[in-house]
């Protein structure tokens, strides 16, 4: 006669792993509302047009912004140092960098080089 156990190890801790992790999402949640609700609306508007350019290769561009990445399919732009570059965003890869296509070269694009975001698509 052999006892049999309800639940194995592995699924309880599954179990607890879990509820852990959505009492962590909800309290997360909150937080991002109360800070979200404190924070002044102009700030960020300002703090979503300007970001740095975060990595290069070839004609893919990373952009990293402070409050937030713009839309999908917007356009930014590259105007430094004889350099005029249009890149249009084409993924978010987190909360707060952009994966852009450059509609020209990258050549002599820098690390932390300023992008503006233009308000709209490409035209």
């Amino acid at each position: 006669y052999q006892r049999r156990v309800h639940g194995t190890l592995s699924e309880c801790l599954f179990f607890f792993a879990m509820k852990a992790l959505s009492r962590f999402a909800a309290q997360r949640a909150t937080s991002q509302l109360r800070f979200a609700a404190t924070k002044p609306a102009e700030a960020t508007a300002v703090a979503q047009d300007v970001g740095y350019v975060q990595q290069v290769i070839g004609a893919v561009v990373d952009v990293a912004f402070e409050g937030g990445v713009p839309p999908v399919l917007n356009a930014l732009k590259v105007e430094t140092e004889g350099l005029d570059i249009t890149l249009e965003v084409v993924q978010h890869l987190d909360p707060k960098t952009a994966r852009c296509i450059a509609m020209s070269t990258t050549d002599m694009l820098r690390l932390r080089t300023p992008v503006r975001n233009v308000g709209g698509q490409i035209t």
